[in-house]
């Protein structure tokens, strides 16, 4: 990632807030989304225009002097979603280091999960993993209540991946981690979050 992308991205989404926020807007998104987002986004050739759109669209909507508050909150969601897709790629990797084939679900591997895989301090990674997810949602129930429900389900996929991962035992599942068991032919059993 282009260290231009993300004073762009930051840039932009700075100016969706009232002038006198501006600057310390851009700090702040280019510290806690901008990066994130745009590694989530991949290389794809206009991702920073759609990065930015799908942050642009709700600051736009809210008032300006609500913005700020909810430029943090954008920060909290894009901080969960990338720990949702370390506790997946964790969790593949140990299945894949407990000597299973991913089978049907090889397109689910990535050189950065085979990596993983061989890492002899991947217990180690999970666990500092949960306590990074356990921090953030002490945080968000702290500063943003209000928004919690709105986290919660995301919450528990990546807190129940994550347990998966660290106790090795792949029976259930939900979300992206027990569609990948279901390709890679686990016997595994569906359990739904509310």
């Amino acid at each position: 990632m282009r260290q231009s992308d993300v004073e762009s991205l930051a840039d932009a989404l700075a100016d969706e807030l009232p002038e006198d926020q501006r600057d310390e807007a851009r700090t702040f998104a280019a510290e806690r989304i901008a990066p994130i987002a745009l590694a989530e986004a991949g290389g794809d050739e206009g991702r920073l225009l759609l990065v930015y759109e799908r942050f642009a669209e709700r600051l736009g909507g809210a008032p300006p002097e609500a913005r700020f508050g909810l430029l943090r909150s954008l920060a909290d969601e894009v901080e969960l979603e990338d720990h949702n897709r370390a506790a997946l790629q964790l969790a593949i990797a140990r299945y894949l280091a407990a000597g299973n084939a991913a089978g049907g679900a090889a397109g689910w591997v990535t050189p950065e999960i085979e990596a993983l895989a061989r890492r002899p301090d991947l217990e180690q990674e999970i666990e500092r993993r949960r306590a990074a997810v356990a921090a953030w949602k002490e945080r968000v129930e702290r500063e943003h209540r209000d928004l919690w429900a709105a986290y919660r389900r995301l919450w528990l996929h990546t807190t129940s991946t994550l347990a998966a991962a660290r106790s090795g035992t792949f029976a259930t599942a939900s979300g992206s981690f027990y569609e990948f068991l279901a390709d890679a032919g686990a016997d595994v059993q569906h359990f739904d979050v509310f």
